[in-house]
This record gives C-alpha cells, structure tokens and sequence, in this order.
C-alpha cells in the first residue's frame, strides 16, 4: 500500500490505518458530507475517497490480507443499508477489537479471517435468500391495494389490474422479519420520504418510511398488530361516518385474520392475515416488560383485547417464522387467476378523469408516459400520503392549494391534503455490553451469521425478531 495517500490519516498502525479508511469512506459515501472522527482528519479521508470512487475494486485492491479484504467487502456491502450512527458504534468498537486480536499472533489471526468470513457469509445469504385497476377496478399495489386486489379478483367476472411503483415483494429482506433493518433506514424498497420542518420538533424534519414494493409498508414495517383503541373508531362514527365504530368493524378485523392463540371474542381463526406471537423472543424485551411491572404498570398480554393499557409483548404478522405482509396474505393466492395483472415499476402521475368520473390512470414506466382505462371503477389506494398527492395532481382538493402549484381545478373538495394523523415514534439506541443485544461488532456479526443459518434451518432464532418486541 503506498504511504501518500494515508499519510493524512495520522500516526496509527497500518491495520488500524485499513480499518479507518474503509469505515471513514462508508461514512462519507453515506452521508455524502464529512463526519468528524476522532484522530482522523476528515479531508483527508474524503479525498482518499473520490480517489477510489469510480471503482470500487480499487478499494479491495488496496487490502493485502484476505481476512481485511472480505471485511472491506462486508461493510461497504452492508453501509448502503445502515445509518451513520450505527457505522461510528463500528468504527469505535472494532477497531480496538482488531488492534487487540493483532496482538495475540496466529490465534488473533484466526480470529479475524473467522469474524470476517461470518460477515461476507451473512451478507451473501441476505443478498441470496397501490393502484388495483377494477378495468373493472384499478388500485395501489399497497397493503389495501393487495387486499382489494385479491378479494376482486375472486369474482371470475371481474377483471383486475394493480398497479406498483416498487418492485415484487421477492427480496430476503422481506421474507426475514429481521430484514427491516436493512430497509426502513434506507431508500431500499422505501418511499423514505422527510417532512417539513416541523415547529413542535424544533425545526427538524420527521422521517417517514413507506413500502415502495407489492405489499407497500406491510412488506417493511415492523409487523406489530394492533389494531388501534375502539375509542378511536366510535369518535369517527360520531363525527357522521356510520359504518366505523368499533362494533362495525370489529368482525372485519376477526375475519380477517388468522390467530394462532384461537378465537375468542376479539379475535378470529381461518383468516388470511397470520398472527402470532414471536417464535424467539429476545430475553432483554422481557427484562422491559419485567421492568414495567416493577413500576406498577398493569400487564397487558393482548393488546387487541377488551383494554390496551399496560406493558407486555406483541403480536405479530408473521407465519412459520417469516413476514405475513398483506401481499403474502391477499395476494399471493390470487397470482394464478387469469382476471388478475399485477404490473411493477409503475408510478402513477394522475387519475383519468371525464368531468367527475374517474376513467383511468395515467402512469409512467421505465421514463415513457401511459395510460390505463377502467370500465368499471378506479379504487385509489395509495396510502395515507400518496392517496391525497394523487387525488391533488389529478386536480381534486382545495381551489387554492389547486391554482398555488398550477394545477387545473377538476374537483372542488376541502379538505384532500389536509388533516393527517400520525404518531410520533422515538428510537433511543444504547450501547450494551449484553450478547443478547444486536449490532454489528464482531461478536454481532458471528451471532447474526449463526441465526441466518438456524433461521434457514428451522425459521427461528434471532432472525425470526422484528427488533421491536
């Protein structure tokens, strides 16, 4: 390796000098900005860095080791789907762990060549492993569009098309449940779309993760069931929506799904929906709930029972140790039905309209304008955001929302656009020296490269964790 271009780096041995240059590129080539690390000069790192970007082989080639090799190629392999935050917990932690191995000669060796081999294995196993058109409908290939899709289409009378931007739901990372963590922080198979700032956030911009694959948001959500408080429900039935109080919609949500504890008043068997109960659970998400009880805190083991207060575990979309998401469960017994086209890679731009009616969709794919035309009905179910983004663009909403972006006024109707409610989720990571926590030190690594495998064998272990138990 030649001096010059790690001589910015400072006086550090040349193992630890490797270490830092790949992680100090995963960071800058992640953020695209230069993150501060202590005894590393940032300047330097970066132009270490737009030397070696336009070919990544020439980051391997600057590895002698075989061991150090397959490390760079884990970690610029993983850093795509990782957050900055995570990546500085790497570098602080396998660093000194590295340095401390090379001391131990042969046997440390051994160790690195074995931590390593585990990361480029769990990589490769992860790596190997809307609108429904009623044209006679047409519809959003998300959670609802996968639902409608699949209940028209039952009626052999009625022709289907579903329309997605994203791609089929046939990555790993959705299949495994702990594969959420490669896709809610990243733009894989997600929307990933930011907000406005927001005053009650001091300025910040909230983080908002959307499916952007057939299943929408339930193919990377992190598979929590629960359906909400009734209270909810019968507060929308009073404001002059008959239909929705929690005793109207209860025996849909039973028909729904299939419970693996049994039915029960609240809950129904021999739905398409699988819920169950986390075939592996992490003993550290007992230790909260155990905590909570200490507090007082009622305990709550079903959260869709009679009452939500309290603290306990979840229940789960998953079946047989993998993600139930809705195009899993609607969907996919649907595929052989010749009234149903599902089309991927399509973005819809606008609803068709003649006068009030909706006729059609247009839509774009692979950079080339198109249009699809309904005979019957267009269902638009595009999510909770780009449900109102679509009805806007098609000309229905408020005038002046309409006529501000230059928009043709097709549909006066107050109120698209308007009134959304969401929940605020806070993610508050700590450092553990527990081995039941997860991350991605080398012991980490060696044990998620241990579960890929009993998790291929068998559909359990920590694998099976949709991380937030």
């Amino acid at each position: 390796m030649a001096a010059s271009p790690l001589a910015g780096l400072g006086k550090m041995t040349e193992l630890r000098q490797r270490i830092v240059f790949v992680l100090g590129a995963m960071v800058i080539y992640r953020l695209g900005t230069h993150i501060p690390i202590p005894g590393v000069d940032p300047t330097a790192v970066a132009a270490l860095f737009e030397q070696t970007r336009g070919s990544i082989i020439d980051v391997f080639n600057m590895f002698s080791g075989g061991a150090l090799k397959r490390l760079s190629v884990f970690a610029l392999g993983v850093m795509p789907y990782i957050s900055a935050s995570i990546i500085i917990q790497m570098m602080t932690s396998v660093i000194p762990q590295l340095e401390q191995l090379k001391k131990e000669g042969e046997s440390g060796r051994r160790k690195i060549t074995q931590y390593t081999r585990y990361g480029t294995v769990a990589l490769a196993t992860f790596q190997g492993l809307g609108i429904a058109i009623a044209i006679e409908g047409q519809q959003a290939g998300g959670s609802a569009g996968c639902v409608l899709a699949g209940r028209l289409s039952e009626d052999p009378g009625t022709r289907v098309c579903l329309l997605e931007a994203g791609p089929r739901d046939t990555s790993p990372f959705i299949k495994a449940p702990l594969g959420l963590g490669a896709t809610v922080p990243s733009k894989h198979l997600n929307w990933a779309f930011k907000t406005v700032p927001q005053a009650g956030l001091n300025g910040r911009c909230g983080y908002q993760p959307r499916g952007k694959v057939l299943g929408g948001s339930s193919a990377i959500n992190a598979m929590i069931y629960i359906r909400g408080h009734p209270w909810d429900y019968d507060h929308w039935a009073k404001l002059g929506n008959p239909g929705w109080s929690f005793a109207d919609v209860l025996p849909y949500f039973k028909m729904s799904q299939n419970q693996e504890r049994g039915a029960d008043d609240c809950h129904g068997t021999g739905g398409p929906l699988n819920v169950a109960d986390l075939r592996s659970p992490n003993p550290l998400a007992q230790a909260f709930v155990d905590a909570g009880l200490e507090m007082q805190l009622p305990r709550n083991d079903d959260f869709n029972g009679p009452e939500q207060e309290g603290v306990g575990s979840y229940q789960v979309t998953q079946i047989n140790g993998e993600r139930c998401s809705a195009a899993r469960a609607y969907l996919a017994p649907a595929l052989q039905r010749d009234n149903l086209k599902i089309w991927t890679g399509v973005q819809a731009t606008k609803i068709i309209l003649n006068g009030k009616r909706a006729m059609g969709v247009a839509y774009h794919r692979d950079g080339q304008a198109h249009e699809v035309h309904a005979t019957r009905e267009v269902v638009l179910s595009a999510g909770a955001l780009q449900t109102p983004q679509l009805l806007l663009l098609s000309g229905v909403g408020p005038v002046a929302t309409l006529r501000k972006h230059g928009i043709t006024v097709s549909h006066e109707l107050p109120g698209v656009g308007q009134n959304l409610q969401d929940h605020i989720d806070i993610v508050i990571p700590y450092l553990s020296p527990s081995s039941l926590a997860m991350g991605l030190t080398p012991g980490g690594i060696a044990k998620l490269t241990k579960g890929i495998f009993e998790w291929r064998r068998s559909r359990s272990g920590i694998i099976t964790s949709n991380s937030t138990e």
